[in-house]
């Protein structure tokens, strides 16, 4: 087993697509499970921490120039990529406020949500498993 460390942020920036495959499990998280993962990621921001511990990524081996087939941490990856959805909305309706922070909408899209240089109809990032497609 070969394992390193990688914020969710460069993890979710350098894939080329994540692969939920059909037999993991459903998204259930529930609003509870989301308010904990947010408040762990304002109490790294708030405590000034350079790093946080969210739980491990397990991915089948292979290089980062393939897809990333995720064996474990769907649900933190889902969360995590609604989270960054969340966040585009946010600086679409909010623009004198996103200038503030120095964020674009495009940006966080072009980055974390979908790679607009896929030769495919469907650019999203994080595929999910086919029962969840519809509703992410």
């Amino acid at each position: 087993m070969d394992g390193n460390v990688r914020s969710a942020i460069e993890f979710l920036r350098g894939a080329i697509q994540i692969i939920i495959p059909v037999y993991q499990r459903n998204y259930d998280w529930k609003r509870e499970n989301c308010e904990l993962l947010f408040e762990d990621l304002i109490d790294l921001e708030t405590s000034n921490k350079q790093t946080h511990f969210f739980g491990s990524i397990v991915v089948k081996p292979g290089n980062y120039a393939q897809d990333i087939i995720v064996i474990d941490g769907q649900q933190r990856l889902t969360t995590l990529s609604l989270l960054m959805l969340a966040i585009k909305n946010w600086l679409d309706k909010n623009e004198e406020e996103a200038k503030k922070v120095r964020l674009t909408s495009e940006y966080v899209l072009n980055t974390f949500l979908q790679d607009q240089y896929l030769n495919t109809t469907d650019k999203l990032i994080l595929q999910p498993n086919p029962r969840d497609y519809k509703s992410y």
